[in-house]
């Protein structure tokens, strides 16, 4: 699953959370169906700061907070349950030095920092319980190295990409010892590596590009981010397939891809675009190419949303993202274009969305 390097599009996020329940959940029933679990990963401002977190529905909203040892900015990137039942959620937290460190969290236990001035953006584990961390080094203003770590009972670090505006922004396993990471080149161009930085593959489109999201299925890593070229000028969201140099783009008013998933549905992509009825951006889910365009609106549909995230179980549809209210943006998903609000009233964000049938 993937997520989201925001920071190009919207203020950084940062929140602080831990694994056992909150004081309150955000709301009554959802829309969980009883067989199936909706976890959200993302980060709600508590009124001083912002604080890590996910949310689940099967029935009933419930908000998790993610713990961490200072009372500052903190926040929660990416999510995914294993096949125990342990939930592994990436993200950072702020440090009293006022540093952002990167880190996790398994069932509530945050990991040893990862990296300091540093992000995680993804996550995932492979079957032996190894935990995988896409992220990337920045100054505290502009990234400058894309990473990942691997937590196999001691932590180790791969170097991907140095250099100004390098980042790693998701990460897949290919289920045969295959690392599949995306993100973005120092040179500015959307990119994806296999393993380490030998494998580094350059996605199409000039400086302004950018990989948000991958996804592994049948033999292939699929890529969400942003085709930008200047001359013609195009400005994208698109989706790109391992082995085709050429990008699907989906919507060229300002499009930006995030999140992305493949499977016998077909190849489903989460994001938003500018749309000029409600003077701000619409999010949206794509399918296949560009007219396969579904809009997603929230509860005042002249009002802004984002998609983030998106996966699909038995043909359902769920995206995760953040609607606009007057005076605030809260944290929601949607299945089948149906809202559900994760924190009413408060400013918040859903990055990330992860299934559990």
């Amino acid at each position: 699953m993937k997520i989201v390097s925001i920071f190009l599009l919207i203020p950084f996020l940062i929140l602080s959370c831990n694994l056992s329940p909150s004081d309150g959940s955000s709301g009554g029933g959802g829309t969980g169906d009883g067989t199936l679990t909706v976890y959200v990963a993302g980060s709600y401002n508590n009124g001083s700061y912002d604080v890590a977190c996910y949310w689940t529905d099967n029935g009933t909203v419930v908000r998790t907070d993610l713990s961490v040892a200072t009372a500052k900015d903190s926040g929660a990137t990416d999510i995914f349950v294993d096949g125990l039942g342990s939930i592994h959620v990436s993200g950072y937290y702020t440090n009293a030095s006022d540093v952002e460190v990167a880190v996790y969290w398994k069932d509530g236990v945050i990991s040893s920092d990862l990296g300091v001035n540093a992000r995680a953006t993804g996550i995932t584990v492979d079957s032996g319980s190894s935990v995988y961390v896409s992220g990337y080094y920045y100054n505290g203003t502009i990234s400058n190295k894309a990473v990942y770590w691997i937590d196999n009972g001691s932590t180790g670090e791969t170097v991907l990409h140095s250099g100004d505006y390098a980042r790693a922004s998701d990460i897949q396993l290919d289920g045969s010892g295959g690392v599949y990471i995306c993100g973005v080149s120092s040179s500015q161009l959307g990119a994806y590596w296999i393993d380490n930085s030998a494998g580094e593959e350059f996605l199409s489109g000039s400086a302004g590009s950018n990989a948000e999201g991958v996804y592994y299925y049948n033999g292939k890593a699929y890529f969400a981010g942003r085709y930008f070229t200047s001359s013609p000028a195009v400005n994208s969201a698109a989706f790109w397939v391992e082995g085709v140099i050429t990008e699907a783009r989906l919507n060229t008013i300002a499009g930006q891809a995030y999140g992305i998933w493949a499977g016998v549905d077909g190849i489903y992509v989460a994001g938003d675009y500018y749309n000029a009825s409600i003077s701000g951006r619409r999010a949206a889910v794509w399918l296949n190419d560009a007219s396969g365009q579904a809009d997603l609106a929230g509860e005042i549909s002249t009002y802004p949303t984002t998609a983030y995230s998106v996966m699909v179980e038995n043909g359902d549809v769920y995206a995760s993202g953040t609607q606009t209210q007057p005076g605030t943006t809260e944290a929601v998903y949607w299945k089948n274009g149906i809202l559900q609000v994760l924190e009413s009233g408060t400013t918040s964000i859903g990055i990330a969305v992860f299934l559990v049938p």
